[in-house]
């Protein structure tokens, strides 16, 4: 399964669209877990971004991303 999103037009910094896009990643593998002819075992996600990987490891701070309709 694969998954286009074009960057909004108000402006982001990078750090927050690749938090962005990350978010995207981990809601596909949700939907692709749903489903009932699939059988996934383990979810594997690279990212090379150190500043998404501080996003992901704070644990005092929530970043929002935006809304899922927004995103889906």
């Amino acid at each position: 399964m694969g998954k286009s999103w074009l960057s909004p037009l108000k402006l982001l910094t990078i750090p927050r669209l690749e938090l962005s896009a990350d978010v995207v990643a981990a809601r596909l593998d949700r939907i692709i877990r749903t489903e009932p002819d699939m059988q996934v075992d383990q979810s594997v996600f690279w990212i090379d971004s150190t500043c998404v990987l501080g996003y992901l490891r704070n644990e005092s701070k929530r970043f929002r991303v935006g809304s899922p309709q927004r995103l889906f």
